[in-house]
């Protein structure tokens, strides 16, 4: 993500990649907090639906949530329905 949203040029252009990496890491939290509770409560319906609306299309920065539940399907089977 560094190579990516690192870039050092004007300003402007600076600040905006430092939003888009902030925007990155909130929602990868968001994602991992609700991953915790899943394994706390796996059968909380809160919980699947928070993840759900998380691993949408239209989520903000969905493709590294997606890729990210992609990559530890083993350890997260329920959630591939969500990835479809």
């Amino acid at each position: 993500m560094q190579e990516v949203y690192g870039i050092d040029n004007t300003g402007m252009r600076e600040y905006k990649s430092d939003m888009r990496f902030k925007g990155v890491l909130r929602q990868m939290n968001l994602l991992y907090d609700n991953l915790e509770q899943l394994k706390e409560n796996p059968d909380s319906k809160m919980v699947q639906r928070k993840l759900k609306v998380l691993l949408r299309r239209e989520s903000a920065f969905a493709a590294f949530k997606r890729c990210y539940i992609e990559e530890h399907k083993d350890i997260y089977p329920g959630l591939q329905k969500y990835l479809e």
